[in-house]
């Protein structure tokens, strides 16, 4: 069935690629070989591509950056579509609105915006990933969210209509939006408000400290993506279920993050906090798989294994007995608790 599509899209002029490898092309460098990629580069080439893949049942995933996806090594892939190159911005100062297309990278868009002076985006940089992903999973960081100054996205039906879903019509809560729960579409199009203009300076000093916050805090020497469940505090959510690792958590905490401990020892991020966590419920590993700066963290360090990364998954979801959503997509047939 791939040879037809291929000379489809041929015919059509959208642009692909073939036998992709998903270790070198996925930002989590996992996943098997994709037999045909497609980069429709225009809203017409998406819905002509939609249209075909949808008359002739062709199974396909939408894949922009694939800074949220963890692909499994033994799933059969068959056709992805990345609308990485759908990355127009059209600023409307008139109306004060602006138009974004579903491949924008989300850091693009949001230092665009501050660069400009317009404030309400300043916390979005830095966050991987595409508008379209961004909607879809309410991305946010540093009290900022994707979703604070969106008007209304563009949905691309099967038929090669276009929807259109107002910000009310979304149900966005914290890493949530209503695309989590229903199949709408491909979401190909944002508008977002465009918000005030602010002194340029104090924007800036925003971007810096959240940079530093980053580069800190936040995993940065392994591939990664992001935050593995929806919380703002692993540890906490675990300490919600075992009382006597709530004690002992608020007790390592007290000493490691007294202000003396990072004056003389320079700790700054949860390494300490793993140990103690891992040693409590006798999680043991000859490699980490996930991040010494925070349990929420998975990450790619090619010498633990994929498998060692969703053994480690499933230790957490039984940890937390089930109740925390994931915030990253596995790609693949592994069933999860």
């Amino acid at each position: 069935m791939i040879e037809p599509l291929q000379s489809f899209l041929n015919s059509v002029r959208v642009p692909l690629k073939t036998d992709v490898d998903l270790k070198k092309a996925s930002y989590f460098k996992t996943g098997g070989v994709v037999p045909i990629w497609i980069y429709p580069e225009s809203i017409e080439q998406i819905q002509t591509v939609i249209v075909y893949l949808t008359r002739f049942n062709y199974k396909y995933f939408i894949a922009g950056g694939t800074t949220n996806c963890l692909f499994l090594n033994d799933h059969n892939f068959q056709v992805f579509i990345s609308l990485k190159r759908m990355k127009n911005i059209d600023i409307q100062l008139d109306d004060s609105m602006v138009d974004v297309e579903a491949g924008c990278a989300l850091t693009t868009f949001a230092r665009k915006m501050s660069h400009l002076g317009y404030s309400g985006f300043e916390g979005l940089i830095g966050i991987p990933g595409t508008i379209g992903g961004a909607v879809y999973m309410n991305a946010g960081a540093f009290g900022y969210e994707t979703s604070d100054m969106l008007v209304h996205v563009d949905v691309l039906l099967p038929d090669g209509d276009i929807l259109r879903l107002n910000k009310s019509d979304l149900q966005f809560a914290y890493r949530h939006s209503i695309f989590h729960s229903q199949k709408l579409g491909i979401i190909v199009g944002a508008r977002f408000s465009i918000g005030e203009r602010k002194d340029l300076c104090d924007i800036n000093d925003r971007i810096a400290h959240f940079t530093s916050f980053r580069s800190r805090y936040l995993e940065s020497g392994y591939p990664n993506l992001g935050s593995t469940f929806a919380t703002d505090d692993i540890y906490r959510e675990i300490a919600c279920y075992h009382y006597g690792y709530g004690i002992i958590l608020k007790l390592t905490r007290k000493i490691v993050y007294n202000r003396y401990m990072y004056k003389f020892f320079k700790i700054n991020n949860n390494r300490v906090l793993n140990f103690v966590t891992c040693k409590y419920f006798g999680f043991s590993y000859k490699k980490s798989p996930f991040s010494d700066k925070t349990l929420n963290t998975v990450i790619n360090n090619r010498e633990s294994g994929l498998d060692a990364v969703l053994d480690y998954i499933d230790f957490i979801k039984q940890l937390t007995k089930g109740k925390l959503d994931l915030e990253i997509e596995i790609v693949g047939e592994r069933e999860f608790l």
